[in-house]
């Protein structure tokens, strides 16, 4: 009688156990399930290695992007974007000064700076340049790294002939992008920016700004430091002002200095005032008819300045703004 009452309890406790173990196994194979639907993998052929994304897919049958197959793969639509240009050229001796290691640091300290200001945004680089180590390792080993080669943009094909400070301007009219920024690849983004594009988005009806930071900062739109909302755009509009873009082949003094400022406010600045913002630290009064113009929300550190060209350590002096460029809450700020 003992023996049979042992003999059913050791069946109960194989029963119990078993459940046990049962309900472990389906919840790990669930886990598992879950995390495949939302880890996605895409072979870099230029880099032979295997990217790994942990986003939700977008939806099948989207746009493509004006960037890569990567990025429309990455993202599908709604990509906030901050966008730089690298290019190497004979004619341009300014960037006789750019070696492995200037570029490794733009590349670096806007990619960490970006996702400390701008979690959830993207960053994209379009360029001339060949795929190596550096490129590669950036690529593979960040989901928010995007490699764009200005020489096979999808939906474009080679824009290559474009002036090189323009690929930048490439997400204006993106379908797959809601907000992008255009900036320089030898600054670095900072929480001052940050703050201003938080304003520009949330308080603002305008699709683009334009930041002035400088007293020197005396054009009216500066080409690492304006960005555009596509989502306030319609299709047709982004459409027309991508291809405005685009057709730079009979204009003059491509890659020449200031060219992208020209463009910018040929094209797009001057056509379309209605739809800028300014945030102008300086020259407030000078653009106040053109424009609205707020102040920048935030109080500046030291002798920092948006635009400012960090990876060179240069050093600047603070400037004394006018009272009539200070917020209001800010009215105090000698250096605003």
């Amino acid at each position: 009688m003992l023996s049979r009452r042992k003999v059913v309890l050791k069946k109960i406790v194989f029963v119990f156990c078993f459940l046990i173990c049962w309900k472990l196994l389906l919840t790990l194979v669930n886990n598992v399930l879950s995390s495949d639907e939302s880890t996605r993998r895409m072979f870099l052929e230029s880099c032979n290695c295997t990217k790994v994304y942990t986003l939700s897919p977008p939806a099948n049958g989207g746009p493509e992007s004006f960037c890569s197959k990567e990025s429309t793969a990455y993202g599908g639509s709604h990509q906030r974007v901050v966008s730089y240009s690298l290019f190497r050229s004979s004619e341009t001796a300014e960037l006789s000064t750019w070696g492995v290691k200037e570029v490794e640091k733009g590349l670096l300290d806007n990619l960490m700076t970006m996702r400390r200001h701008f979690p959830g945004w993207i960053l994209r680089v379009y360029s001339n340049l060949e795929m190596d180590g550096l490129f590669c390792s950036l690529r593979c080993q960040n989901p928010d790294f995007f490699w764009c080669d200005i020489r096979n943009i999808p939906e474009n094909g080679n824009l290559s002939e474009m002036d090189y400070r323009t690929w930048r301007f490439l997400p204006l009219g993106d379908p797959t992008v809601d907000v992008f920024l255009s900036r320089d690849l030898d600054s670095v983004l900072s929480a001052r920016d940050a703050a201003a594009v938080k304003d520009w988005l949330e308080n603002t009806t305008k699709a683009f700004h334009v930041f002035r930071d400088r007293s020197v900062h005396n054009a009216p739109v500066m080409g690492g430091l304006w960005g555009g909302r596509n989502d306030m755009l319609s299709s047709q509009v982004a459409g027309q002002l991508h291809e405005s873009l685009l057709n730079q082949s009979s204009l003059t003094s491509k890659n020449r200095k200031g060219f992208d400022q020209g463009f910018l406010y040929e094209w797009i600045y001057s056509p379309h005032l209605q739809w800028f913002v300014g945030y102008d630290a300086y020259n407030c009064q000078i653009f106040s008819g053109e424009t609205l113009i707020r102040p920048f929300p935030t109080q500046r550190n030291g002798s920092e300045f948006l635009g400012s060209p960090t990876l060179w350590n240069e050093s600047f002096q603070a400037e004394v703004c006018p009272e009539s460029c200070r917020p209001n809450h800010g009215k105090s700020w000698i250096y605003c």
